[in-house]
């Protein structure tokens, strides 16, 4: 089931599996929508009951017109269905955003799959020579010539590849970056929370990611109690998209243990 779900003033576009498998909630990165799930979706909602949403500005969810932060939304998804507490699959800021619930609200996370995940307070660093291509870019880019940072974009998170889907979710995912600056209300640091989280954790490392977020998630997993570190050669800022597979082991094996 597709619909539209309220969040305050605005909406999110999501779609429910349905089933009474264990309740799973897939989150996108920064670089994509819900699309960037097509490659596990039909496997987990095999034996999972799978949510997946767009968040606002993003995909098939309209602009943001108020303040609003991503946790809050995601806690307002399972309200919306009706699930008490769910695994959380997060990808990038989705990580982020499945961590900072984790944190603010334990009971309603069963489980963690971060997918070279982000994190509230985090900010990536790199060479001068690359901060220097990146401000370059965004300068094109508000100038309206969004190919330079298109360009960019892909070098510095999509080394495995750049298909047509993940040239598209970059591409429309920018434009959706820049319409959400006005309201977004950035996740608080969790840099020096990361041992408070309770649930069991499996973090999925990409080696060919962008190295400072590479040294993020090197950080977490060793600061969350027994979180599994796997590290995947050859693997980009999309794990979904490069190893559906191990994904949806990943995720199935936490389902597993209720």
């Amino acid at each position: 089931m597709r619909t539209m779900i309220p969040v305050g003033a605005d909406s999110l576009w999501a779609e429910d599996s349905g089933g009474d498998g264990e309740p799973v909630v897939l989150l996108h990165p920064g670089i994509g929508d819900l699309r960037s799930w097509e490659a596990v979706w039909p496997a987990l909602t095999e034996t999972c009951r799978v949510v997946r949403y767009d968040f606002r500005g993003y995909g098939g969810s309209p602009a943001p017109t108020e303040p609003y932060d991503w946790a809050d939304d995601l806690l307002a998804v399972l309200d919306a269905f009706g699930i008490p507490s769910a695994h959380l699959v997060g990808n990038s800021q989705g990580g982020a955003t499945a961590v900072e619930v984790a944190l603010r609200r334990p009971d309603a996370v069963r489980s963690l799959v971060l997918l070279a995940p982000s994190a509230g307070g985090w900010q990536p660093s790199a060479a001068e020579e690359v901060e220097a291509r990146w401000e370059a870019a965004e300068e094109a880019y508000a100038a309206g010539d969004e190919e330079p940072l298109v360009a960019f974009m892909l070098e510095l998170w999509c080394a495995a590849g750049h298909e047509p889907l993940v040239r598209d979710l970059v591409r429309t995912s920018l434009r959706a970056e820049a319409a959400e600056g006005v309201h977004l209300r950035r996740l608080p640091s969790a840099l020096d929370r990361f041992g408070e989280i309770s649930v069991p954790t499996t973090l999925l490392l990409g080696e060919r990611d962008f190295p400072s977020l590479v040294a993020l998630n090197e950080q977490m997993a060793a600061a969350i109690p027994g979180c599994r570190l796997v590290r995947l050669a050859g693997v980009d800022h999309l794990p979904q998209l490069r190893v559906p597979e191990l994904v949806v082991e990943t995720v199935r094996a936490h389902c597993a243990r209720g």
